[in-house]
């Protein structure tokens, strides 16, 4: 993901939070996230194991983690990884990528969407 999209992506998401009335922290690795309600992650392309266990602790002790694509799906390469998200995220979100289309710049500009099957939500 070029800088300044990625960079747009994290503002925007921080911006939402405020317009909202919430008060939005930026939090890094290692950082006690048990006084946050909810967590949200945002185009965390790159993460670790360190990383996925902090977010499962935080989980398990009931917090919301509230994840927005793009999310553990590269890996400490960069490589796009074949499991979608990687690094056991699956089992902590419930889900992982069950179809990836790829887009060629030759392809036309128009882009149609087909219905999936709905999956269970948590209500906050």
């Amino acid at each position: 993901m070029p800088l300044a999209i990625y960079k747009n992506a994290f503002k925007g998401a921080h911006t939402t939070l405020r317009r909202m009335g919430y008060t939005a922290d930026y939090v890094v690795n290692g950082d006690d996230l048990s006084k946050y309600k909810m967590v949200t992650v945002t185009c965390l392309e790159m993460t670790d194991e360190s990383e996925r266990e902090m977010f499962q602790k935080y989980v398990e002790n009931g917090g919301v983690l509230y994840i927005e694509y793009p999310f553990a799906c590269r890996d400490e390469r960069t490589w796009v990884s074949p499991t979608r998200p990687n690094l056991g995220f699956e089992a902590l979100t419930g889900c992982r990528e069950a179809h990836r289309v790829e887009f060629s710049r030759r392809v036309s500009n128009e882009v149609s969407f087909i219905s999936l099957p709905s999956f269970s939500s948590v209500a906050i």
